[in-house]
């Protein structure tokens, strides 16, 4: 299974919540969550996604996102 991983400026529950939500909808059958204790606002997303489109989903809701290497 293909796990992408990405750095953010997410740091609210609610927040990461509704991006979930709207992730989800691009991505319906990928795992997705937010791992906001740790120091890169983790969200990882499990099950293939487009980087570029979930880049996009962040920066229009005013997030910076960028892939962990």
């Amino acid at each position: 299974m293909i796990v992408e991983v990405f750095r953010t400026t997410v740091n609210h529950e609610h927040t990461a919540r509704q991006l979930v939500h709207q992730l989800q909808g691009l991505f319906p059958d990928a795992s997705i969550n937010f791992d906001l204790e740790d120091c890169d606002k983790i969200l990882r997303i499990c099950g293939g996604c487009n980087p570029d489109a979930v880049a996009s989903v962040l920066n229009q809701s005013g997030f910076e996102c960028s892939p962990l290497e």
